[in-house]
């Protein structure tokens, strides 16, 4: 949906600064024969729209490399079509990935694996710049080459890019060795419930008013990203006389500029869920919370850049409806990020192997003293100053100060940290 979406954009809350399109890396994980092929099916029914212009570009690319393949060598050369695709496979060559974003002329492109392996593949395929160019597409930040050569795209673009990978947890935590170099936070997990000993999962089937709002927000999208209608069928492409294609098929699609949306109506939500996993991270000086929350936050600010483009104009009961959802999201992708990869970070962070995951608020009596935390930093590798960790404590309500030097946990957040 994020690609659908890319005709869509919007600043963030503090200014122009940040300028943020429906970018996104998922990671669907399960073991196996859990239904991950579910996701497949939708997934294809959502882009059968961009398929079927893909299907056209690359029918008139074949046309021109065919040219090239057959031309003497004394014939010139026909013009390059500079075809653009939006959906591109694993495996491919930085190159050939470059040229085609360049002619996406800021769309996002999507690549889809079907196993963590695959795409393991096609990151050691082009020498491991797929993870620097995902970092990088995160943010549509600008990447390049300069190698020599007239096969290879030179000079750099800003990338659009968005991807979807099904695996196993093992292939998962297998490919997110470094928790540290930017990926683990960019990336947005989802586990499906383990059907060990289930019967056979029975996904349940759109009811027909289900099909036609689906198929409505699909063309929407379309309308929004193009100036040009296309109404060939894979068929009618397969039809054509590669001689006829310029006269019969209009394959030239232009790209309609991004709109900037206004966001104002999801920062109540967004802020106060940070507050809420600020004071969280703090209780426990969990500082994978902290650093997990912002890219969190920006998801969901993404997540309801996209919610704008469900309804051709939302009312007031819509924007409430996704705000909800927005929330229910934030809260699931943190759970998920947490559970994966926080006792990992937090190890690295404070450079101490096999903390609890607790935190230090936990790991404290209900009364203690300045000495105590001090002595329970030092466990935990933490370089803080106890004052400091009781100072925000203090801040946040969840201790007070009962005599000189000594502290009390407040009931109700002594029970949330247990």
């Amino acid at each position: 949906m994020g690609t659908l979406t890319s005709c869509v954009g919007a600043y963030y809350f503090y200014g122009q600064s940040e300028y943020h399109t429906t970018s996104f890396f998922s990671v669907i994980y399960a073991p196996a024969g859990t239904g991950k092929n579910f996701f497949e099916y939708y997934m294809n029914l959502l882009l059968e729209e961009i398929r079927r212009r893909d299907y056209v570009q690359n029918a008139r690319e074949t046309i021109y490399l065919n040219t090239i393949n057959k031309k003497a060598d004394n014939e010139k050369a026909p013009e390059d079509p500079h075809t653009s695709l939006r959906i591109i496979y694993p495996k491919n060559s930085e190159s050939e990935f470059l040229g085609k974003q360049k002619e996406n002329h800021g769309y996002h492109m999507f690549t889809f694996a079907a196993e963590m392996d695959s795409w393991a593949k096609g990151v050691k395929a082009a020498g491991g710049n797929k993870d620097d160019m995902l970092r990088i597409a995160w943010d549509n930040g600008d990447y390049g080459q300069n190698f020599k050569g007239a096969q290879t795209t030179k000079g750099g673009c800003n990338l659009y890019w968005n991807a979807l990978i099904t695996g196993t947890l093992p292939q998962v935590q297998n490919y997110y060795k470094n928790v540290e170099n930017g990926l683990v936070t960019r990336t947005s997990f989802c586990s499906i419930d383990n059907q060990e000993f289930a019967d056979a999962p029975r996904w349940k089937q759109m009811t027909p008013k289900q099909q036609e709002v689906v198929q409505r927000f699909i063309h929407r999208c379309d309308a929004r990203s193009y100036m040009e209608p296309n109404t060939l069928l894979p068929e009618d492409i397969d039809a054509i006389k590669p001689s006829e294609f310029d006269e019969k098929v209009d394959w030239r699609f232009t790209f309609r500029p991004r709109k900037t949306v206004e966001m104002e109506w999801v920062r109540p939500t967004i802020e106060k869920w940070l507050k809420e996993q600020q004071r969280m991270a703090v209780r426990d000086y969990d500082k994978a919370r902290d650093v997990f929350r912002r890219r969190v936050a920006v998801r969901g600010f993404r997540l309801a850049l996209m919610c704008t483009m469900l309804w051709e104009s939302p009312k007031k009961s819509d924007l409430v409806k996704c705000c909800d959802f927005i929330r229910w999201f934030m809260d699931n992708d943190m759970e998920q990020i947490h559970k994966l990869w926080a006792k990992s970070y937090n190890e690295v962070a404070q450079d101490a192997p096999n903390l609890s995951q607790k935190g230090v608020f936990a790991d404290l009596p209900k009364t203690f003293t300045a000495k105590d935390v001090a002595q329970v930093c030092m466990k935990r590798s933490i370089m803080t100053p106890a004052r400091a960790v009781i100072s925000n404590w203090k801040r946040f309500g969840f201790v007070r100060k009962i005599g000189k030097n000594e502290f009390e946990k407040i009931e109700r957040h002594e029970k949330e940290s247990a």
